[in-house]
């Protein structure tokens, strides 16, 4: 599998670390309450931190988190991220970010950074990992 830094002169590259960048800052918007922006850009099956599970079940997780955190924030870090492309018609974009959630309500709130990947086939996510590498 090869991996290196974007080239944003590589149109496949750009394209893959806009895409990874739009997902996130869609993610961050409030105005996704029921997460159709978010969804449309997830295959109906997805290998999902580590089980192959429907779009509905990605999509619980996802709603279950913003519902107990509807505010969050992330920043991509770019000088962290990375693209690869395990098969020819495969690509992945790796990243950092620093996070911030938190809920108005109870008045908890965390923030931090976490490792990202998503794997995009034919145009859509079909596969998406991570893990927290710092918490406050």
């Amino acid at each position: 599998m090869a991996r290196w830094r974007p080239d944003p002169s590589s149109p496949n590259e750009a394209s893959a670390v806009q895409e990874a960048l739009h997902i996130v800052k869609i993610w961050s918007a409030p105005e996704d309450a029921d997460g159709s922006a978010v969804r449309q850009f997830y295959a109906s099956q997805v290998q999902y931190y580590g089980r192959l599970v429907p779009i509905d079940q990605v999509m619980h997780a996802k709603l279950a988190f913003a519902a107990r955190w509807p505010v969050r924030r992330y920043t991509v870090r770019p000088q962290l991220l990375s693209v690869h492309y395990p098969t020819p018609t495969e690509r992945g974009v790796n990243g950092v970010l620093d996070w911030y959630a938190a809920n108005n309500v109870t008045g908890a709130s965390f923030r931090g950074a976490a490792q990202f990947v998503y794997g995009f086939s034919t145009g859509m996510i079909s596969y998406e990992s991570g893990h927290v590498l710092s918490r406050q």
